[in-house]
């Protein structure tokens, strides 16, 4: 059976389209293969479990048994496309424990399909903070 896919939708920045891309990708996935799981990692920004509240598992990365919970639901191998929808007040936090626990580095083996990273604009995000997330992604295409 191939790798899960995880989908993880996200910008340092607010107000740019995160959620109506998660939606748009949850319902695609849904009618492509007739299940998906989303996480919505949103504080502030408009929330996907208001649209997609039967689909949609709410997340928190705050503390330590938020990122258990999350992580142990995301990496299961189930055959079900996981669906991150990543709020700007978490991208950071998200970012870091992904990388602590090598998250990124399992997803891009060789098992696994290649990841993508973009970005909307050049300028979408400070060049630094650009540069680091794209360099967790092995082969970026």
């Amino acid at each position: 059976m191939p790798a899960t896919p995880v989908y993880i939708i996200c910008s340092p920045r607010p107000q740019v389209g995160k959620t109506l891309i998660a939606r748009l990708l949850s319902e695609f996935l849904l009618l492509k293969n007739g299940g998906v799981t989303a996480f919505d990692i949103n504080l502030k920004e408009p929330s996907l479990l208001d649209y997609l509240p039967n689909l949609t598992e709410t997340a928190d990365v705050i503390d330590t048994y938020g990122k258990m919970q999350l992580m142990d639901r995301v990496i299961v191998d189930d055959g079900m496309s996981k669906v991150i929808d990543l709020g700007f007040h978490a991208f950071d936090e998200f970012f870091k424990m992904s990388d602590e626990i090598g998250f990124m580095r399992r997803r891009c083996d060789a098992t696994s399909p290649r990841s993508s990273y973009s970005s909307p604009t050049p300028t979408a995000c400070p060049a630094a903070r650009t540069r680091c997330c794209a360099n967790r992604f092995r082969d970026p295409t």
